[in-house]
This record gives structure tokens, sequence and C-alpha cells, in this order.
């Protein structure tokens, strides 16, 4: 009888670890779908934390409307949500910038006082846009970390991962693929908006000259085939007319330019 109570105990103790395992296989934020916005939420919040206490933000009115009065005008045009991402402008001299998780965008200062036109950021920004509406960025992070640690560190437990992250989603290390991606689709989206593409090329072959520039290292050590990416956008931009008229007032532009100085 012991024997019989033994060998039933160890029958239903391998039941249910069979199913147990079955079940941990299942990908449950895939199934409900709702988890997975959750989660990529919580660790945007994370991040934003992270590079709001890190740097100093800018929060001027002339500099933050125009921001988003080109965001606005690129989304509109290709029906995308415009309320549901945010930008935030950084003081950091460095030509810089990049999206992280939850839809939330950085702009340097030095990338404002690099660009010689309202197409060269609005290039940028599109490009970001497209990092967004792709899923790069969480692509980039379970790719780099790994569910289970960046799960972890939203739920307070290992180490400081936000950290040990923040560089290199900053750096906009993405692989090729997936910056090439990035650039078409923000042709697309600036072609849509009636907004130039030259502006974009423009600033990437700029880049591509400035190896010795340190405020632009970022930039080019995360993107060291500037000038064969400027070639491709211009390449993917032939026999498109572009109706372009300036989103920006010259006024609303020329105060960009003495805020990020």
């Amino acid at each position: 009888m012991k024997e019989k109570i033994i060998q039933q105990t160890l029958i239903s103790i391998a039941i249910f670890g069979a199913v147990f395992y079955c079940f941990s296989l299942v990908d449950w934020m895939r199934v409900f779908n709702y988890p997975s916005f959750s989660f990529e939420k919580l660790l945007g919040n994370a991040y934003e934390k992270y590079y709001l206490e890190k740097q100093e933000q800018i929060t001027e009115d002339t500099i933050t409307a125009s921001l988003n009065t080109l965001l606005i005008h690129i989304c509109e045009a290709n029906d995308i949500d415009h309320s549901s991402i945010k930008i935030y402008c950084l003081k950091n001299q460095e030509v810089n910038a990049f999206a992280f998780p939850n839809k939330r965008m950085v702009v340097y200062s030095g990338l404002l006082t690099a660009c010689e036109d309202e197409t060269e950021l609005a290039g940028v920004m599109a490009h970001e846009i497209a990092h967004m509406e792709k899923g790069h960025i969480m692509k980039l992070l379970l790719k780099e970390i790994g569910f289970q640690i960046l799960l972890g560190q939203v739920l307070g437990k290992g180490g400081d991962i936000i950290t040990q992250t923040g560089k290199t989603i900053s750096s906009s290390a993405y692989n090729r693929s997936l910056e090439r991606e990035a650039d078409a689709t923000a042709v697309a989206y600036l072609q849509q908006a009636n907004i130039t593409t030259t502006g974009m090329a423009n600033l990437f072959l700029r880049l591509s000259k400035e190896e010795d520039n340190i405020f632009f290292a970022t930039w080019i050590s995360s993107h060291p085939d500037c000038k064969e990416r400027a070639q491709t956008i211009q390449k993917l931009s032939e026999d498109i007319e572009i109706n372009y008229q300036k989103v920006l007032s010259d006024e609303q532009w020329q105060k960009i330019k003495g805020t990020s100085e």
C-alpha cells in the first residue's frame, strides 16, 4: 500500500512537471498581446528616468513646440498616431538622436546645431520614428539582453541593466538590416509628408567626413557606412517629385539654432 502511494505521488509530480514545462514554452505575452504593451511601457519609463536624471532637459517652448510641429507633420502625413510619441531634447553637444521603448525619442542639442535646415532634422526624426514603428528598439534589447533579464529589471530584480544598456540604445547600435529598413521607411515618410529627402542624404554625407570631430564620434562609430547610406537615400528618391514647402518658419528655425548653441 505504501509503495502504491509513493508510486502515485511520483506519477503526479511527473505529470505536474510535464504540464509546467509545456506551459513555460508558451509565449503568453504573444498569446494575450496586452502584457507585451505593459512591459514595454514599464521598460520605457525606466529608461526615461535614466536619461532625464543623467542629462539636462531643454524645456523652452521655442524648441519643444518646433520639434513637435515637425513630428506632427510627419506623423499625420503617414497615418501615425503622433500622440503616442514623446520627444525629449537634452543639452548635449554630441550629434545624436535615438529612440527608446514606449515610443520615446531623444534629440541632443548638438544635432540641432549640426543640422543646416529643417529637412536634415526631419530626416533624422523620420528615421527614429521608423525605428519605433518597426519595433526595432525592442528587437535590439531582446537580442542584446534577453527577455528574462529585462523583465527582472522592470520588476526590480537583478543588476542595473538599464544603466548598462542605456549607452547601447543611445549609440543606435542596430544591425545593418534594421538601419537600412529604417532609412527606407524614413524616405517614404518624408516623401509622403512632402519633405525633400536631399537634406537627410546631405547630413549623412557631411557626417561621413567628420571622423576627427569628437562631437560626431557617437554617430560615426555607430553609423560607419554613412556615405553608402546617403547614396542609397539618393537612389530611393530618384524620379520622385516632392512639392516641398517649409514646415517651420525662418524665425522658428533660427530660434532652434539659437537655443541649441
